[in-house]
């Protein structure tokens, strides 16, 4: 098998490490890895066909190409309003947490399923944002509001958990999916929050979810694509059409990314707190039922404008 793999540079990928540098832990189940004078190749275990390799750029760009640059847009858009006024957005707080969820799993299904040759770094970017315009325009509908807020809460648990997981080479633990694990129980942590807690869930979530895609603009622009959005394609694409990528060149963050993810974290909760002491009114805007009422009654016109509501339910 090895002498065959030598006969199909096609599906092999040449690479600058030593055996010794390869990360097992995102090997998937049912691939084999074979490495022969400076190659990687990916056989299927099932079929024991080679899987034709591509390169794990993932709508990422490259450089400031007009996919990196549209990128970097969208998290500074994003990241810094949710950072400094979440809990004052309202809808558009809660639009913009069902389009980035929207986004995010959109962008996961694409990467993990796509083959050889990839769909364009520009098209995948352009699909991903029509995945969030559609999410952040159900927003501003009353229907969306306990699904956005939930979303708010989870994406922004989530969001302190892959900073956690990008702290380090090759992810913070070396066994790949405990990794999802420490993600998986900040999001959870983060839906608890909106149950239990729910102002400080939305200043704390809408922080780490603004802070989280400030920090990924900043490493954009300090990084490109070998830091903080390494990082992501790292720990999100399982694309057997993109193992040969992964494993041989890893995720090693600059110093820059790691001070960067650092900051963010620490930022983080006086960002949450800044807000909840700048905008002490309800994140609830809507009129209370009673003044609803009030307006309705014959003098109605004669009233005050109702205030904000005085309730924080989701």
């Amino acid at each position: 098998m090895s002498n065959f793999i030598q006969t199909l540079p096609a599906l092999a990928i040449p690479i600058p490490l030593s055996p010794l540098n390869i990360h097992p832990a995102i090997y998937p189940r049912k691939a084999v890895v074979e490495y022969r004078d400076g190659k990687i190749a990916i056989i299927d275990s099932v079929t024991l066909q080679f899987i034709a390799q591509g390169p794990a750029s993932d709508g990422s760009g490259s450089a400031f190409s007009i996919a990196a640059i549209l990128w970097l847009l969208f998290a500074f858009v994003n990241g810094v309003p949710l950072a400094i006024a979440g809990i004052r957005g309202w809808r558009v707080t809660v639009a913009a947490a069902i389009g980035l969820s929207l986004a995010v799993c959109g962008w996961a299904a694409i990467i993990n399923t796509m083959g050889v040759p990839d769909i364009s770094d520009e098209a995948i970017t352009l699909i991903v944002f029509g995945m969030y315009a559609g999410g952040f325009s159900l927003g501003f509908f009353d229907f969306a509001r306990i699904a956005g807020i939930t979303l708010l809460g989870l994406g922004g648990g989530a969001a302190t958990g892959i900073r956690l997981a990008l702290l380090r080479a090759n992810l913070l633990i070396p066994v790949f999916f405990v990794n999802w694990m420490v993600v998986a129980l900040t999001g959870v942590i983060g839906g608890l929050l909106v149950i239990t807690k729910q102002r400080v869930a939305i200043t704390l979530c809408s922080a780490s979810s603004g802070t989280f895609l400030t920090a990924l603009g900043v490493d954009l622009l300090l990084n490109k694509q070998t830091g903080m959005s390494r990082g992501l394609r790292f720990l999100f694409d399982r694309n057997s059409a993109h193992l040969a990528d992964l494993i041989g060149n890893g995720y090693q963050p600059p110093i820059t990314t790691v001070i960067i993810l650092g900051a963010s974290l620490a930022v983080t909760p006086l960002a949450a707190y800044a807000q909840h002491k700048i905008f002490p009114a309800p994140f609830d805007r809507r009129p209370m039922e009673k003044d609803i009422e009030d307006l309705k009654s014959p003098d109605g016109l004669n009233r005050t404008q109702s205030q904000p509501n005085s309730r924080f339910s989701v």
